[in-house]
């Protein structure tokens, strides 16, 4: 909504401000004030009379609606944002084999040559990550190795592969579990048109909420116009919770499958396969980043 407010202000801003403009240059080029209707009378008279008319203040009139054009097409046109990988090399060189002697304990000694290798390095998706976010990122890692008593809410790994056979089975792409605010979740998975699937099991909902939005809040830092379609459930098998607008809540693990069941992943096309390996490449980013925020 702030959004589509500012569109429209930027709009109305723009339009005033030509419109000043250019009533400031014909009122001083051509004495023509375009807020009296007498002005504008004596010119309609004017061309009516095929009266010679400097062709200067047509062309002023159509530069105005240019500009006018112009910035609106830089207010409303779509920004997408270039997620790209790129593969780089670092070789090791090997050490020349050197020789040396100890004179004074008659001992020979070869110094062995570190073995050559190639590591290929993968950069992820370059993201529009805040300044404040790469500042803090190294504090917020140092004290979160400080807090040596931190619960660890991972789930038992049967429900992990469990929740995973469902999803795969949906047509779902599952990932590696992702930690953010100190949360873990049992499954993360991602699916056509920007769908991100984040669950849970018998975990704490206020601790669940919080790394929802967490979550949701980094999206939102790291891409410009592109929404996030967040499904966030919990597998409570304790009974303690209620579903609600934002949280999806499964009671059984069969009543979990029957619900993904009846909502597959749509099949990816071709011309849509470009597109939803830019989107996973991106979302191993955010994996790698979170671990650190």
């Amino acid at each position: 909504m702030k959004k589509y407010l500012g569109q429209i202000l930027a709009t109305i801003l723009l339009g005033t401000s030509i419109l000043l403009g250019l009533s400031f240059w014909l009122n001083v080029r051509f004495s023509f004030n375009m807020l009296n209707a007498t002005h504008w009378n004596e010119l309609t008279r004017l061309q009516a009379a095929h009266t010679p008319i400097n062709k200067l203040f047509y062309i002023s009139l159509g530069v105005a609606v240019f500009l006018f054009i112009f910035g609106l097409y830089m207010i409303f046109r779509p920004r997408f944002r270039n997620i790209f990988k790129s593969n780089k090399v670092v070789n090791t060189y090997q050490p020349l084999q050197i020789k040396q002697t100890d004179t004074e304990m008659g001992i020979n000694k070869e110094q062995i040559p570190l073995p050559q290798t190639t590591i290929p390095l993968q950069q992820p998706p370059k993201l529009n990550l805040p300044k404040r976010m790469v500042a803090a990122t190294m504090q917020k890692h140092i004290l979160q190795q400080s807090q040596q008593t931190k619960t660890d809410i991972t789930q038992p790994n049967i429900y992990d592969s469990e929740l995973s056979e469902i999803f795969n089975d949906a047509g779902y792409k599952v990932k590696p579990n992702l930690t953010i605010a100190g949360f873990t979740t049992n499954l993360f998975a991602i699916g056509t048109n920007e769908q991100v699937w984040f669950g849970a099991v018998d975990c704490d909902i206020e601790q669940f909420t919080t790394a929802v939005n967490r979550l949701k809040s980094l999206f939102a830092e790291t891409l410009d116009d592109v929404p996030i379609n967040l499904s966030a459930f919990i597998l409570d098998t304790k009974h303690l919770y209620e579903s609600n607008n934002e949280t999806l809540i499964f009671y059984s693990m069969d009543e979990l499958k029957g619900f993904i069941s009846d909502n597959p992943n749509p099949e990816i096309t071709d011309s849509e396969r470009e597109n939803f390996d830019a989107y996973s490449d991106y979302i191993d980013t955010i994996i790698q980043y979170a671990k650190n925020v």
